[in-house]
């Protein structure tokens, strides 16, 4: 079994800039993007657990802000999970996944899952017992 996600994430280039505490910042460079989240590489500093001001600069959508904190890192990468995010940018965010469900690439991706499946597993990989009542007449 893969990652389980409650949003699928977008492909996106640009470049990233968190900020926390008296404007220190740390650059990144974005990888993906959702409506709960954003992935960086190439940080110049590892993230640490605070919560950051986080502006993206993006090719195509314009500037991108909101709050978030590290969600988790691997040897090359980080997740970021947007904690706060104003209804400018949510729309935003919005209209990227949209963008995205219109291509190629999002059919590829999701023809690679089993969304069905996927839908009934928790965050440990346990599937959830659903039930369906047909209520009598």
């Amino acid at each position: 079994m893969g990652l389980n996600r409650a949003f699928i994430r977008v492909p996106l280039m640009g470049d990233v800039f968190l900020s926390y505490g008296e404007g220190l910042v740390i650059q990144a460079r974005a990888i993906d993007i959702c409506e709960a989240g954003l992935g960086i590489e190439k940080y110049s500093k590892v993230p640490t657990d605070t919560e950051y001001e986080i502006n993206v600069v993006t090719v195509g959508y314009g500037n991108l802000s909101f709050i978030g904190r590290l969600a988790h890192t691997n040897k090359t990468t980080a997740g970021l999970e947007i904690t706060s995010v104003n209804e400018k940018n949510l729309a935003n965010l919005k209209n990227i996944v949209a963008d995205f469900q219109t291509t190629d690439a999002f059919i590829r991706r999701i023809d690679q899952s089993d969304l069905i499946d996927d839908l009934f597993v928790d965050s440990d990989g346990r599937y959830i017992d659903v039930v369906f009542e047909i209520p009598n007449k």
